[in-house]
């Protein structure tokens, strides 16, 4: 006490030898970097004087908070100055300019169609003046950028997809962006495809679809006009009737406009004659099947004056002409050499060149033209009338009944392609007599001479050894194929089809030419040869690719064994179609099919099968295979190389031996449609990945297909061959509606889309024994380890329950597995440490929508979410701030480190994130595992400053990091929060070795030991920081001692210990002519490295030092 009243005394005395002077201490805070103040340091001022102006001026990227004289705020004067006045009772003035850094803001503003952001998802408030933004104008898919406004001058770049950045550097002031968006104009105008009449003149006018014009431009405009012959019914109509009375080809133009936009497309008008437009009916498939006949007929008077259907009156598809249709025409008999008694053409053929009184009559038994692809007969060098006739009435029928049949058909390509009888191999299926050689003795050498200029058609006697007695002959079982081991069963009277209905080749012929190494980008095409019936039936003429699996069984194949006939015999030759061999429903089909197949439902097959085969033809040409109708094969060399070439060649291999062998469909429906489907999959890509839809819908785009063919090949693809029998298709609401097949079949939350990608969806359960086809049993492989035990877990359900199974028991531990392995994913946490925990979210169908597709053999394609999976379906039940805001964390999405169906980790953690592993049970210090200094977060940072994967650390803090990186932060998600001073410290910040206790309600409730020897210095004192502080004070219990609060916010602070400063506010000095100590700067030397306080109002004499550990 005696010191101090020495000092005081020493001062008092001191003060009258100033009297004549006074001072002024201009300084700034802090003290450099932030601005400056003009004059600066200690100025004196001589008596008299009254007063000083100061400048301040803030550096870039600060602002002045504020200008204090003795510690007391001041404004300026009228100048801009701020003033210190003389006081009598003051020899020392303070003046001190207070500076912070200065932020900006940046607004923005869209319309809708499109957004703005900032591109790196920076914030756009709060920024730092001298920084740098760079905002994205994005507009929306559709959209484009029709205005953009930004005050002040940044740099705006246009992209390549539209956008635009804007560009801010070195921001000094607050700014807005501002972006329109409008549709991007889209009009197009569509003629449709071309179209042919079916005659002249306006009765046979067709149409002009121009309806699939389209624009987002508003109401269209149409107009169509072409050449003056050209007339349409409407020609201001989207859609509009289009004629000519002049035979030709005529270009229709569409023109649109919308909105000002014009646009015009065109499409061919075909205008041919009536006559014409009806022998095209006929000749589209003719000109291909019976080339011989059309060649005749083109060359004959019919075809200027009489079309197909004027003679073929029932047609399509009845063969023989119409009964005396002739005398329509042919009126005046007089001159016919003898009394008719028969139809005409039952001597006479009409398609002949030589017509009238010159035509050799009986053109049928005989055949009077020798040039070019001319006719076969019945009566040749080899042909004896016993052959055929005999005196009974059974075998006049029969003869007529033969007569009807392609093999009685003197133009059938099969006997007149070619000289037959002069080719070796050739005869034993194209000439009678061949046929009798081979199938005596297996002779295959010609018999014929060219001078011969008879064709054999099949007679009577080719298979049967007796036409009396009607036996059909011996043939001895064969291997029709090289290449393949294949031999034809023994079928009783069907021996005698098979070896001619096989082919000559199958696709075991081009495997053989991949093992011997060919050249297939150098190789002619292997042609399967024609009606390879017995190849199809049998499941044996295709080319199977490796990998896949075919039906080599069929029901078909095992019809007559019972009664020697075989399943050719039961048939094509029963007591309805006789001889005629024709293919169509037959009391025998009843056996099995009853009711459910006729004649219009077979049709309806054969077309869904021909529409197959001509998407397998145009993805085929598309490729640059071309089909030849006239040599019935391809004449393309280049396959490829290797496997693939090989392939290739077998797709086009399928293609040419089904379209020749179009009763596929029926002999052996399952076996083609696998040939057809796997062909058109291979093709796309080369890789079986059930692409078929896409390749389908280019073909549609591209023109290459009709609308109506892919509609077709849709159907045929998902057509399921057992319930063609058991009630409707698989893609009908009704299949097999009985028990639990409408849950396995057409319930969505149920295997159909898994069942539809197997060869047939009943040969998971039923299995594919065709051997035990329509045995009188239902075979169900429902035994220990058969699908329907892997399926359903557990046990399985009753067939005739309708009850839905619940989600855990196939998502259990022990899961239900599909016959291909693929196992539901296990959620056997959810209740425990997923959703299901709590009582909100505790059944699947909160999220899961129940009714939606779901299993389709491959994880991942059914989420069956009901909203997209993304932070929206978290938000819906979630704060949807909190949701939506994580995207700004470099997009993240919260089930990236989430899993709702929980997995024994806290907070539904996800036991697994990328490939890194995560324990998470702890939610203060599983964030970092101490060993491996590997934990949540860490999956991500792996290169940051702080908190690095792999990196021990000791200069941050390793737990609790949510306290300071919230999932929700108005600056973006998990970026640290505020900026206050408890935002690094405690508040406020306690020593290690205090006494004090803290941390209760009113008692210092924030505060927190700080992580440094020697933090946390003296504020655990009531008359530094009250113990009622709570972090809403703010700065105010800091800056007394700490002024202005500035100081470099570096971790660790034990490593940065400077930038932590006592600055005592100046007008709690008690005065400045005594040394003053006030710092905390224990680490470092200097006057101030006392780390006490002295010379102020609280301690007059040295305080004790801040930390007792030093």
């Amino acid at each position: 006490m005696f010191k101090k009243m020495v000092m005081i005394l020493v001062l008092l005395l001191a003060m009258p030898a100033f009297a004549n002077a006074w001072y002024v201490n201009a300084k700034t805070s802090p003290t450099s970097g932030a601005g400056t103040i003009t004059p600066s340091g200690n100025r004196t001022y001589a008596a008299g004087v009254n007063s000083e102006e100061f400048t301040v001026t803030p550096a870039p990227g600060y602002t002045l908070s504020r200008v204090t004289l003795d510690g007391v705020a001041i404004a300026p004067n009228a100048n801009g100055k701020y003033v210190a006045p003389y006081v009598s009772t003051l020899t020392w003035r303070y003046m001190v300019a207070v500076f912070s850094a200065g932020t900006v803001n940046i607004t923005t503003s869209v319309t809708s169609g499109g957004a703005i952001r900032e591109a790196n998802y920076l914030s756009l408030t709060s920024i730092p003046v001298g920084s740098t933004r760079t905002l994205l104008v994005l507009p929306n898919s559709g959209y484009e950028i029709s205005t953009l406004t930004a005050s002040g001058t940044p740099s705006v770049t246009v992209q390549g997809d539209g956008s635009r950045l804007v560009t801010y550097n070195n921001l000094q002031a607050n700014q807005s962006v501002t972006a329109g968006f409008s549709l991007i104009p889209i009009v197009v105008a569509n003629a449709g495809s071309d179209v042919t009449t079916t005659g002249t003149g306006a009765a046979y006018a067709t149409t002009l679809f121009g309806s699939n014009s389209s624009s987002n431009q508003g109401a269209i405009n149409y107009q169509w006009s072409g050449p003056a012959a050209l007339m349409f019914g409407s020609p201001t109509s989207a859609n509009t009737t289009v004629y000519s009375d002049i035979p030709g080809d005529y270009t229709a133009t569409l023109t649109i406009t919308s909105n000002g936009i014009t646009r015009s497309d065109t499409a061919i008008v075909h205008v041919v004659t009536r006559n014409s437009y009806l022998v095209s009916q006929c000749t589209t498939c003719h000109s291909g099947n019976t080339t011989a006949l059309v060649g005749l007929y083109n060359s004959s008077p019919h075809l200027e004056t009489n079309a197909c259907q004027g003679c073929h009156t029932d047609s399509p598809h009845v063969a023989l002409p119409s009964p005396n249709v002739c005398a329509d025409c042919h009126t005046d008999t007089s001159r016919h050499p003898f009394e008719i008694t028969d139809t005409c053409t039952s001597c006479h053929n009409s398609h002949s060149t030589v017509v009238g009184a010159t035509a050799m009559p009986d053109g049928l038994h005989y055949n009077n033209i020798t040039t070019g692809m001319y006719p076969a007969s019945f009566v040749t060098s080899r042909a004896a009338c016993a052959n055929c006739h005999n005196n009974t009435i059974s075998n006049k029928a029969i003869r007529i009944q033969w007569r009807a049949a392609r093999h009685a058909n003197i133009t059938s390509m099969g006997w007149i392609a070619r000289d037959f009888k002069t080719l070796n191999g050739c005869v034993r299926c194209h000439t009678t007599t061949g046929f009798i050689a081979y199938s005596t003795g297996k002779v295959t050498a010609a018999w014929g001479v060219a001078a011969d200029k008879t064709k054999e058609v099949l007679t009577c006697i080719g298979c049967h050894s007796d036409s009396v007695s009607g036996a059909v002959r011996t043939m001895a079982q064969v291997a029709p194929y090289p290449d393949n081991s294949f031999v034809t069963p023994d079928t009783g009277k069907s021996n005698v089809c098979l070896p001619c209905h096989s082919g000559t080749s199958s696709g075991e012929s081009i495997k053989a030419l991949l093992q011997a190494q060919a050249d297939f980008g150098n190789t002619g095409f292997v042609n399967p040869h024609y009606k390879a019936a017995t190849g199809s039936l049998y499941g044996v003429a295709g080319y199977h690719f490796s990998g896949r699996s075919y039906t080599t069984e069929a029901t078909h194949n095992h019809l007559g064994i019972s009664d020697g006939g075989g399943a050719c015999v039961s048939c094509h030759r029963n007591s309805m179609n006789g001889h005629t061999f024709q293919g169509e429903v037959t009391p025998v089909c009843a056996t099995c099919h009853g009711t459910s197949l006729d004649e219009a439902s077979l049709h309806v097959d054969h077309n869904y099968f021909l529409n197959a085969l001509e998407v397998l033809r145009a993805q085929l040409a598309a490729k640059g295979y071309a089909y030849s109708l006239t040599s019935r094969s391809f004449n393309a060399t280049n396959w490829g190389a290797g496997q693939g070439g090989a392939d290739t060649m077998g797709a086009a291999f399928n293609y040419a031996l089904l379209v020749s062998e179009q009763a596929a469909f029926v002999h052996n429906p399952k076996y083609a449609q696998e040939l057809v489907i796997d062909s058109i999959d291979y093709l796309d890509n080369g890789q079986f990945d059930d692409s078929v839809a896409g390749t389908v819908q280019a073909l549609l785009d591209s023109g290459a297909i009709s609308q109506e063919v892919a509609d077709s090949f849709g159907t045929y693809k998902q057509k399921n061959i057992c319930l063609s029998c058991h009630g409707g298709d698989a893609t009908t609401s009704r299949p097999m509606a009985s028990n639990g097949h409408p849950s396995h079949l057409s319930g969505a939350w149920g295997p159909q889309d898994y069942l539809r990608t197997q060869s047939s969806s009943c040969e998971p359960c039923h299995g594919n024994d065709f051997a035990l086809h329509s045995n009188g049993t239902v075979n169900v492989s429902s035994d220990a380890g058969s699908s329907c035990a892997n399926c359903h877990a557990g046990s399985v359900p009753a067939w005739n329950s309708t009850a839905r199974i619940a989600c855990e028991v196939c998502h259990s531990a022990n899961p239900a597995r599909l016959p291909n392995g693929v196992a539901a994913p296990s959620k056997e946490s959810f209740a425990t440490s997923g959703h299901g925990q709590f009582g909100a979210s505790n059944q699947c169908t909160i999220c899961h929508n129940p009714d939606s597709r779901h299993i389709s053999g491959s994880l991942g394609t059914y989420k069956r979410l009901k909203l997209q999976n993304d932070n929206n379906l978290c938000a819906s039940c979630h704060d949807s701030v909190v949701a939506q805001q994580m995207p700004t964390h470099h997009g993240l999405a919260c089930v990236q480190c989430h899993d709702p169906h929980g997995n024994g980790n806290i907070k539904m953690v996800r036991g697994t994130i990328g490939t890194q592993s995560i324990t998470y049970l702890n939610s203060l210090n599983n964030f970092v595992d101490q060993t491996t200094n590997k934990g949540l977060c860490q999956v991500c940072h792996s290169s940051t400053r702080y908190y690095r994967a792999g990196i021990s650390e000791s200069r941050h803090y390793t737990t609790g990091c949510l306290g300071c990186h919230f999932h929700y932060n108005p600056d973006g998600a998990f970026l640290p929060s505020g900026g206050a001073c408890d935002s690094c410290h405690g508040y406020p910040p306690a020593p290690k070795n205090t006494a004090t206790s803290f941390g209760s309600d009113s008692n210092w409730a924030n505060a927190r030991y700080e992580d440094y020897s020697g933090g946390g210095g003296a504020h655990l004192v009531a008359a530094h920081v009250s113990p009622f502080a709570t972090t809403t004070d703010g700065w105010s219990n800091c800056t007394v001692c700490h002024n202005g609060g500035y100081h470099e916010m570096t971790t660790p602070v034990a490593e940065h210990i400077g930038n932590v400063t006592v600055m005592v506010d100046n007008s709690l000095r008690f005065a400045d002519s005594f040394t003053v100590y006030t710092g905390a700067k224990l680490t470092n030397a200097g006057p101030n490295a006392t780390g006490s306080c002295f010379n102020i109002a609280c301690h007059m004499s040295p305080s004790i030092r801040w930390s007792t550990e030093r």
